[in-house]
């Protein structure tokens, strides 16, 4: 997760549309190799009649053009890179009884091609002369390491328990200023990520909790969240959740209506109306991602989460994006005049840099916020050390607890 300023912290990503539905992103294109090796100008149509047996149940197959590329495949510990070379040809599972009939295309140049079992490496890799059809049983294929000898160790993958990122702030009187009280938009981001011991991120579930009050806010705000662009188009799913003692389980499937992606910012769309999700009684929405591949590693999940202030009338272009000071607004965000191009967080800065518009408070969940109308510096007494000195002191002036909370 990465973090780029004092008052910043990374956030997810999630939609919700206006109206009772919600939509689930993915595109397949994500998946597909960039990187062309062969040249289809000139292609084959060639069946694929595979009869191994019981002993390749649901396997997965691929047909390679080489027999160094299927070696490497069946040796791979994490099956979907294999899944994704761009030197396999084709691939596909075998039914119930380890057989399967299927066409596929292929390079007229090849004569040969090499068959592995993705799943079952003590098959070996089966060498076919391909004329018209590719034919491969179960003694065609020759076993070529001991380490082909065992069966196939699943990927290891680790599951983190759920954990709070952080809770995100947010004053929506942008530009005017406003009152300060930090309290209009307020969201709790619980994660839980599966990665595989290389660090490759297979799944993402982070969970959105809305725990702003819900008259704190009279304009209409949206929360949206950047993302980088290989992280953009991931299979998504998004549904309600059911908390226990800060773990978190899927409920209902939220299904989907209209575009949850914004292309032009790469931006995914947690709501676009708070008072909407009060009105449905949602009180936020789990958000799954599926990756695959090696494009996204742990440590490089990021997030740039701003609102837009007076959304109902204010989702084209300058329209009011509130970021976390240092986070760039997208091409879609009003710029002030006479700010320079390449510091945008004096747009998130009061006059005498004194009141971020939003704060992130790292790890910090069941925050009580300040009061409303009640300036957070007039709430919290080290708030004006900590902004005064950048962040250098008292990190921790949020703490709801004697000496830092008046109320306490």
């Amino acid at each position: 997760m990465k973090l780029n300023s004092i008052f910043s912290m990374g956030l997810c990503a999630a939609l919700f549309v206006a109206g009772a539905t919600f939509t689930a992103c993915s595109d397949e294109d994500s998946f597909i190799p960039n990187q062309e090796v062969f040249d289809f100008s000139t292609v084959k149509t060639v069946t694929l009649n595979a009869q191994i047996g019981q002993q390749a149940k649901e396997d997965v197959i691929g047909v390679f053009a080489s027999r160094e590329a299927a070696l490497k495949a069946i040796q791979r510990e994490d099956l979907s890179v294999s899944k994704q070379k761009s030197d396999m040809i084709y691939s596909c599972f075998l039914n119930e009884e380890g057989t399967v009939n299927a066409t596929f295309n292929m390079p007229k140049r090849l004569s040969k091609v090499y068959v592995a079992s993705l799943t079952n490496p003590a098959l070996g890799v089966a060498t076919v002369d391909v004329k018209s059809s590719v034919n491969v049983a179960a003694n065609d294929f020759v076993k070529v390491a001991e380490t082909a000898n065992a069966p196939r160790k699943a990927a290891s993958l680790v599951t983190e328990d759920w954990h709070c990122v952080a809770t995100y702030a947010y004053e929506d009187i942008w530009p005017s200023g406003g009152d300060f009280d930090l309290n209009d938009i307020i969201i709790e981001h619980w994660q839980q990520m599966t990665y595989t011991s290389k660090n490759y991120v297979r799944v993402v579930r982070d969970v959105f909790k809305l725990v702003s009050k819900k008259d704190a806010a009279t304009y209409t705000d949206a929360f949206y969240v950047q993302v980088p662009a290989n992280q953009k188009r991931t299979e998504a799913d998004f549904y309600s959740y059911i908390e226990d003692e800060g773990s978190f389980e899927e409920d209902e499937l939220i299904t989907n209506e209209g575009n949850c992606y914004e292309e032009e910012t790469q931006s995914i769309v947690v709501f676009n109306s708070q008072h909407r999700m009060f009105e449905l009684g949602l009180g936020g929405i789990m958000v799954v991602r599926a990756f695959s591949g090696t494009d996204v590693t742990k440590d490089a999940v990021a997030y740039n989460p701003y609102i837009i202030s007076q959304a109902d009338q204010n989702l084209g272009a300058d329209r009011y994006e509130v970021h976390f000071p240092g986070y760039a607004i997208t091409s879609l965000g009003k710029v002030l005049p006479n700010t320079p191009d390449n510091y945008y967080a004096m747009q998130f800065v009061s006059e005498g840099g004194e009141y971020p518009f939003a704060v992130s408070l790292q790890g910090v969940s069941g925050w009580r916020e300040s009061d409303p109308a009640v300036r957070i510096c007039d709430t919290f007494v080290h708030y004006d050390a900590w902004t005064q000195s950048k962040g250098a002191e008292y990190n921790d002036w949020y703490l709801n607890k004697a000496g830092y909370d008046i109320r306490y």
